[in-house]
């Protein structure tokens, strides 16, 4: 289970993610604070694996505080929930010690797939947000074999997989048979040799092959 801290100004804003993790029993959102100057005294205290903060345009000293836990390696990994007008400030994030940048609008299973992410060790960050240039792709040599023996299909497939929708729903929402849905998930497990939906999202972004 990973246990969630999460940090925000407003009660209202912390309860709405703490609802979003609600009923999934991989996470436990085991406290929560208004503020990130707070963080040093609740991580030892609580001992979260990961840390969710929402960040405001407004807030200038949330950056400085988290590098500053960061260095001392006082900080989980960090999921920052962030508004349009922070968007300057994603620049700095990954120097903070943040592993992931999501708007704060950010729906219920993205938020889950982004945590799950995190705490497996990997960096999840929006297109448009990734340093260097909007919607630029990392550069890479050669791709990885697996990535180009997926098909079409089974690329929607784990899309859809890292919006956390179950096989009925797949089937739904791609117009084929639930039969058919397991046979292309069969496939993902093999090719990103992977053994459950978790890892196969997690493979999915650590390749790009899918983005939150």
């Amino acid at each position: 289970m990973i246990r969630v801290l999460v940090i925000a100004d407003s009660i209202v804003a912390r309860a709405g993610l703490a609802t979003r993790l609600a009923g999934d029993d991989r996470f436990e959102v085991i406290g929560q604070a208004r503020a990130v100057a707070d963080l040093e005294r609740l991580v030892g205290v609580e001992g979260a694996d990961v840390v969710v903060v929402e960040v405001r345009p407004d807030d200038d000293r949330a950056a400085s505080a988290l590098r500053a836990l960061a260095a001392e390696g006082l900080s989980p990994p960090v999921v920052a929930v962030v508004h349009d007008e922070a968007g300057s400030w994603t620049g700095e994030a990954l120097h903070a010690g943040v592993r992931a940048v999501l708007p704060v609008d950010v729906g219920a299973n993205q938020l889950r797939a982004a945590i799950a992410a995190v705490a497996a060790g990997f960096v999840v960050m929006r297109p448009e947000d990734i340093p260097g240039g909007a919607g630029a792709a990392p550069a890479r040599t050669a791709p990885p074999a697996t990535e180009a023996r997926l098909t079409p299909r089974e690329l929607e497939v784990l899309g859809l997989l890292a919006e956390g929708i179950g096989n009925k729903g797949i089937a739904t929402r791609l117009a084929i048979s639930e039969r058919t849905v397991k046979f292309h998930i069969a496939a993902i497990f093999d090719k990103l040799g992977v053994t459950s939906r978790t890892e196969a999202v997690t493979a999915g972004l650590r390749r790009g092959l899918i983005l939150l």
